[in-house]
């Protein structure tokens, strides 16, 4: 049983609303791609492997994103992954993908699953939208532009026993100040 407001009452009913509907990806429409992989599901694990529902800022998690993998050979094939966060006023937060990273990644059809690791979760609380994509060799194999909506809650980032309340932007960041 949820209490708050109306607002945030309606609020959290939707967010829950949409996360039952789209836990099962395989079935959405409003994907692109040739089906070479079709996402079916994104989960959300601790540090310990465990699957979590509650995701806290300065957490370490992982995002598991699980495909129907419909190659039917036995080459590898390069392959690009892309996780995008985008807040609630759709504004891309962060781009997580393999283009960016120093070593080249390959697909064959033995692989379900890839993992993106985000130490101390940046996020900061608030409801936000994730959007996964794949390329195979030069063909868009699956996209699913917004996949599912997740709500970081409050956390203590920089482990000094304080939260950051609300309004203070979207993301913590590491930093130091020196006084002279």
């Amino acid at each position: 049983f949820y209490k708050g407001d109306i607002k945030s009452t309606l609020d959290n009913y939707l967010v829950l609303q949409k996360s039952v509907v789209e836990t099962d990806l395989h079935t959405r429409k409003d994907r692109q791609g040739t089906g070479l992989i079709k996402f079916n599901s994104i989960k959300f694990y601790n540090e310990n492997g465990e699957q979590i529902s509650n995701i806290h800022s300065g957490q370490n998690i992982f995002i598991k994103c699980f495909f129907q993998n419909n190659i039917s050979d036995t080459k590898a094939y390069p392959v690009r992954f892309d996780v995008n966060i985008t807040n609630e006023n759709e504004i891309i937060i962060s781009q997580l993908t393999t283009f960016y990273q120093k070593e080249n990644y390959f697909i064959n059809s033995d692989s379900k699953h890839y993992s993106v690791f985000i130490p101390r979760l940046p996020l900061l609380a608030g409801k936000y939208t994730l959007g996964i994509y794949c390329k195979i060799a030069e063909d868009e194999a699956d996209w699913i532009e917004n996949a599912i909506e997740f709500e970081v809650e409050e956390g203590d980032f920089f482990d000094n026993g304080r939260i950051m309340p609300p309004g203070f932007g979207v993301t913590a960041m590491d930093h130091k100040i020196n006084l002279s």
